[in-house]
């Protein structure tokens, strides 16, 4: 919703407009409105440890050429609210919720048990009580909006549904350091499945498999045994290890390992990042398909603090280096995408709360 309301979609000049607000709390301080291509956030109050945050927009949409009864005027306005506030989470580095409470909670300076972690403890910067903005935040967050923004509908909505997956993370690893680390791990996957452009071939099929099925299939048709290896690679998930490490990496500017780090504890370097983020990708897999926890190690605040560690010689991805890879990842992949001043798509049933309905009755209707 936030993108349609951008007027991307419209072909019209005529338009239903409302002016919007809602409230977000937030631990982020800065003492000016920022403005953006679509809304502006403006911390009301930036002495307590959690700021009040009002966001503004233009609820507008197109209007329909009939007029009268069930013409939609306004709709949305809690989707705007919730999209624009996964934009600020990623793009300031900061929380920002709808509860006061959520964000007190997390950011707690004291455990709240001897078995509890703090999760400023596991991850840096998100957690802090305050955090006091910079110019080049705020000037990178409008640059980062706009480009969103003006990105393609299905890139968009992707791009959305990874920056949700993050926010979701975050917000549990208080309380499920895990689900936290998968959900990390699942919201990089979710871009590379959508947008790495990877093109399965038949020598992609487990080695095991392929060498029982090729005998069989030489005593078919080409054109046949052809439409059952296509058949077999389209249902297969092939290599998703590998394609995961390679989409990660190719996302990856050198200010990730340069002045991003700066002031981090054991950052990762690049000559073992591939194989950090395979044993990331391994955990996610355990934890995911049998409920296995992650490495202890990872729970432990001596090691958890630093962004990765090492054991039998291998190199792990703590919470706060996925953290920060993911957040990197998402923004970097964002940037380097083109961009649509105008698109042509059916906005109309992408707006919240549609649903199609098909009527067997046109004389006394009733659902199918």
């Amino acid at each position: 919703m936030l993108q349609i309301i951008s007027g991307k979609f419209f072909t019209k000049r005529a338009m239903y407009r409302h002016e919007g607000k809602g409230i977000l709390f937030s631990n982020y301080k800065w003492y000016s409105p920022i403005e953006t291509s679509v809304a502006t956030l403006d911390m009301t109050d930036v002495i307590g440890s959690v700021s009040p945050c009002v966001v503004s927009y233009l609820n507008q949409i197109e209007k329909e050429s009939k007029t009268g009864a069930g013409v939609l005027i306004r709709t949305g306005d809690w989707e705007i609210l919730e999209q624009f506030r996964l934009v600020s989470m990623i793009g300031l580095r900061a929380l920002f919720h709808s509860r006061r409470d959520v964000v007190t909670a997390l950011c707690r300076s004291t455990p709240l048990s001897m078995s509890d972690s703090t999760p400023g403890s596991l991850v840096p910067r998100y957690f802090q009580p305050s955090i006091q903005g910079t110019q080049e935040e705020v000037a990178y967050f409008r640059k980062l909006v706009k480009h969103l923004i003006g990105l393609p509908r299905e890139t968009y909505l992707g791009v959305l549904a990874a920056m949700k997956g993050m926010a979701n993370a975050l917000e549990v690893v208080g309380e499920n350091i895990d689900l936290a680390y998968s959900l990390l791990v699942f919201c990089l996957e979710s871009l590379c499945q959508s947008f790495d452009g990877y093109d399965p071939t038949w020598r992609d099929y487990p080695d095991g498999i392929a060498a029982r099925l090729d005998p069989l299939l030489l005593d078919l048709d080409p054109q046949r045994a052809a439409a059952i290896r296509e058949a077999l690679l389209r249902d297969q998930h092939l290599k998703l290890r590998k394609r995961f490490v390679e989409f990660v990496l190719s996302n990856i500017r050198d200010s990730f390992y340069g002045e991003e780090a700066e002031g981090t504890k054991r950052p990762p370097r690049r000559l073992e990042l591939a194989e950090a983020l395979s044993n990331a990708y391994q955990l996610r897999s355990g934890y995911a398909h049998a409920l296995e926890p992650i490495h202890e190690l990872i729970r432990t605040r001596a090691f958890a603090s630093g962004e990765t560690l090492l054991w039998k010689h291998k190199p792990y991805l703590t919470l706060a280096g996925l953290a920060r890879l993911a957040r990197h990842v998402l923004c970097t992949f964002v940037l380097r995408q083109g961009v649509l001043e105008t698109e042509a798509i059916d906005w109309r049933k992408q707006l919240p709360g549609s649903r199609p309905v098909k009527w067997c009755n046109a004389i006394a209707p009733s659902p199918c």
